[in-house]
């Protein structure tokens, strides 16, 4: 284990480098630096270029309405036991599944409500705690 003295003393001793940034003339180098590695690129590519262009633009794609939403429920800490099936027809998003708490319900419909394009939700999603009170 290193003692923290010596972790102090080298944050402080680091810290000026960090702050320095970079002058005006590292700047000029650096993008020097870059349009020559631009140009030896370009002249051994040669006609290959304009289809990697086109490849990549090719792979690129938008994720769908109903990916989007999928995404967000699935990283929300609050969610991460739960599945839902999420079902969309033109910009109206129906979520359905089970969850343990009324929170987790509300916090399904918010995420989804606030995905950019989503113009409705309807939620058939069942709260498991209301069902285990009444056993």
């Amino acid at each position: 284990m290193i003692p923290k003295s010596i972790v102090v003393a080298l944050t402080l001793a680091s810290t000026p480098i960090f702050c320095a940034g970079c002058s005006r003339h590292d700047t000029e180098a650096l993008g020097s630096i870059g349009r020559k590695i631009a140009a030896h690129t370009k002249r051994n590519t040669g006609d290959i270029s304009p289809k990697l262009s086109m490849a990549w633009i090719a792979a690129k794609k938008e994720p769908t309405l109903q990916e989007k939403i999928q995404d967000r429920l699935r990283w929300e800490n609050t969610l991460t036991d739960v599945t839902f099936e999420v079902t969309v027809k033109e910009k109206e998003v129906e979520l359905k599944g089970a969850v343990k708490t009324a929170q987790q319900r509300l916090r399904a419909i918010e995420l989804a409500e606030t995905v950019s394009g989503v113009t409705k939700v309807t939620a058939t999603i069942t709260v498991q705690e209301n069902d285990e009170a009444g056993k």
